[in-house]
């Protein structure tokens, strides 16, 4: 191999140096003789055989002339557009192939180089120049799986890193694809929505004054609507907690009312027992004034009269403080058993919250984790014609398609 010169028709920084270049340089450097076209690329076994096609991008640098170097991509017609050259055919044919190609299709030519002393014709050694895969075709992967379509190939890309790209085995979660009628976006709504009513139920029936959201939060919504549903759950907490504020306040109320009429029928009792029981010592005197013929006998008949009314009246008195705690008790067992009904009415929708977010959670789980119990069995790889099975493990080629099928969920 000619020893490598470095013309003066141009600087080029080192860092801009391509890797396949610097490794030449590094190379000769340290005394190799081998082809810089057979160093520059070391794939897997895999695609080292690859036919190249339509759609895969091939590059091409030139160590004496970085400024020619470029990414050349394979046409419909098979071909690219290489410097120098002109349009090659390499589709169906592997990059080794095409490299092992250059020597001859290089011969003769040279790169114009721009010197001090006027231009300069640089003759291109093929040892010099550097070939290899720069992109290459995507896989296409179809059927149940969460995010079917394109993906980028990887050198040594297996099914199973394929399938983790697009999500995983499942159904599509697509706006198209939907399970029982219902796409992931509404379940994910219809969730975060019920989320929001069982904080509201958690909280008025544990008597907090804030909603614990922290379900709502660790839900993939958007933030927006995260936001807006917390909002309006904290505005009904607020107006359930003052409504039932009101409720007691009336309740509290009431209840005053019925032990105020006790209190004051109990006291009306103390009078008008003292004036009963004035009424019946004047009927004693009155009596004994009539035994000496000092009273007669209507006077006798009025006191008894009057000491009768006043017996009434007491007796009217206790019958009022009766009543009074009578109403306080059922005031009292009232309020009980609405405290006790609303916990119920709480709790009975709180089971009824729990178990939509149960059916929701399970339906999202199919959706979004599908993969359980999940076999490669009956997936296809479609690879230039052919169809084969495929195991979790088998590699990929460029332009692939994977087919899925709706058995591999179950």
């Amino acid at each position: 191999m000619p020893p490598l010169v470095l013309r003066s028709c141009c600087f080029v920084p080192f860092e801009k140096i391509p890797r396949a270049v610097e490794a030449a340089i590094l190379s000769l450097a340290l005394g190799a003789t081998a082809p810089l076209c057979a160093q520059a690329e070391m794939a897997p076994a895999t695609v080292i055989s690859y036919p190249l096609a339509p759609g895969d991008v091939v590059q091409i640098d030139f160590l004496a002339q970085p400024a020619y170097g470029r990414e050349m991509r394979v046409e419909a017609d098979g071909q690219v557009d290489v410097p120098l050259i002109g349009p090659v055919r390499v589709a169906g044919r592997s990059i080794a192939e095409v490299r092992a190609e250059l020597p001859v299709l290089l011969a003769g030519q040279v790169i114009r180089s721009r010197g001090g002393s006027g231009d300069e014709l640089i003759p291109v050694r093929p040892e010099e120049v550097a070939l290899k895969v720069a992109k290459y075709r995507p896989v296409y992967i179809d059927g149940a799986v969460r995010d079917p379509g394109e993906i980028a190939f990887d050198v040594g890309m297996t099914l199973r890193e394929a399938l983790a790209k697009a999500r995983g085995i499942g159904v599509p979660t697509t706006r198209a694809a939907t399970l029982n009628g219902t796409t992931e976006t509404d379940l994910l709504a219809e969730l975060a929505a019920t989320l929001a009513d069982k904080a509201v139920a958690q909280a008025l029936l544990s008597g907090a004054d804030e909603l614990d959201t922290s379900a709502l939060a660790a839900l993939p919504i958007p933030q927006d609507r995260r936001e807006s549903l917390i909002t309006r759950a904290e505005a009904r907490l607020a107006a359930e907690v003052k409504r039932q504020s009101l409720a007691d306040r009336g309740d509290a109320l009431l209840l005053k009312g019925a032990e105020d009429r006790i209190v004051d029928a109990l006291r009306a009792k103390e009078g008008l027992l003292q004036i009963a029981l004035n009424e019946e010592t004047n009927v004693q005197r009155i009596e004994a004034l009539a035994r000496r013929g000092a009273a007669s006998g209507d006077a006798l008949t009025a006191g008894k009269r009057a000491w009768l009314q006043a017996l009434d009246r007491v007796s009217a008195a206790q019958a009022n403080a009766v009543e009074g705690q009578l109403s306080r008790r059922e005031l009292e067992q009232a309020n009980a058993e609405g405290q006790l009904k609303r916990r119920i009415e709480l709790m009975t929708a709180l089971d009824r919250l729990d178990t939509t977010e149960a059916r929701l959670r399970d339906k999202l789980g199919y959706l979004l984790n599908p993969g359980v119990g999940a076999t490669a069995s009956g997936i296809l790889i479609y690879r230039r014609g052919a169809v084969f099975d495929a195991a979790y493990d088998t590699p990929l080629m460029p332009g692939d398609t994977v087919a899925v099928p709706r058995a591999a969920l179950q």
